[in-house]
């Protein structure tokens, strides 16, 4: 897919395109977006250092993934992965190093630090997910659901987007060993 060309949707028209960092698939221009700001003072090392998440190294997020899952780098391979609210998007970025179908959604633009596979990010928002239902072996979700307005209807669409015989991997505290 060429980045520079809109995507529409043949049904109703809905449009998403490419802003130069990720897909912009935002259906609600008016939805609160200052939570993700804490990823942009993260990166600028207002909160610390950049190079830790919470104080971890960002591989630890992946290693807990692995464990949690019981899934292996050789299969993440072969499967098609979507990260809902990616936020500082290190755990996508280790995911896309062996995942080549591996994208992610989240109410703020990518950081560039993140280093994203290009077009494999989306910006949009949980309600209004841009890709159609259960085709993924794998969704992540970690510290997202509880901060919407209707946690009940977000896990609902989360859990629409998981194939048939998929996985969802689900959390909702960033705190390491929660």
């Amino acid at each position: 897919t060429r980045l520079d060309i809109p995507i529409q949707c043949g049904h109703c028209r809905y449009t998403i395109s490419w802003n130069g960092d990720c897909w912009d698939a935002c259906v609600d221009k008016s939805y609160r977006r200052d939570f993700a700001r804490q990823w942009v003072l993260w990166e600028a090392g207002k909160l610390g250092d950049p190079k830790l998440v919470y104080g971890n190294d960002p591989k630890h997020y992946f290693q807990e993934l692995l464990e949690h899952t019981n899934l292996t780098e050789e299969k993440l391979k072969s499967m098609r992965i979507l990260e809902i609210g990616f936020g500082h998007g290190r755990l996508l970025q280790q995911v896309q190093r062996c995942c080549p179908t591996a994208y992610g959604l989240d109410l703020a633009t990518p950081l560039r630090s993140a280093q994203l596979r290009p077009g494999s990010a989306i910006f949009g928002n949980l309600f209004n997910i841009p890709f159609l239902p259960h085709q993924f072996d794998l969704v992540i979700c970690r510290g997202v659901i509880h901060h919407t307005p209707d946690p009940q209807k977000s896990f609902a669409c989360v859990a629409e987007q998981v194939a048939n015989n998929g996985a969802l991997y689900l959390g909702g505290h960033y705190e390491p060993g929660m």
